[in-house]
């Protein structure tokens, strides 16, 4: 009998759970803001549509478990692509040092001419 209530809390909690992470994903999906987040190791965990929807170019690139490294080489080497006079050296000098940092408010232009604001907050118990 025990082993039976045991797994039918088990049962419950693992659906709430589910219940709760499912809520979350389509929440981070559908906000109107682009949303990406890495864990303490600097692994890609979520991100949305909208942050895509920025960066086209790193769908190939962007899945869960993706370095940050990785995933900052590949935006670099396209910027430099795009733009002949990009320091891709020293731009990557300065982002891998500073990795797990926050940089200040910004903005950025976009490939197409757009602009964004970038907020990059520290969560915690790691990861940004």
């Amino acid at each position: 009998m025990s082993d039976e209530k045991n797994n039918s809390a088990r049962t419950s909690v693992e659906k709430a759970l589910w219940k709760d992470t499912t809520r979350l994903e389509n929440a981070i999906k559908f906000l109107s803001d682009a949303f990406v987040l890495y864990d303490a190791g600097g692994k890609l965990v979520l991100y949305n549509q909208k942050h895509l929807d920025f960066y086209p170019e790193l769908t190939d690139i962007y899945r869960s478990g993706a370095s940050r490294e990785e995933i900052l080489r590949h935006h670099a080497a396209l910027i430099r692509k795009n733009d002949p006079t990009f320091d891709e050296e020293r731009y990557l000098e300065r982002r891998l040092i500073a990795i797990n940092e926050p940089r200040p408010d910004s903005e950025r232009k976009l490939p197409d001419g757009r602009w964004i604001a970038v907020c990059e907050r520290l969560v915690p118990g790691g990861g940004m």
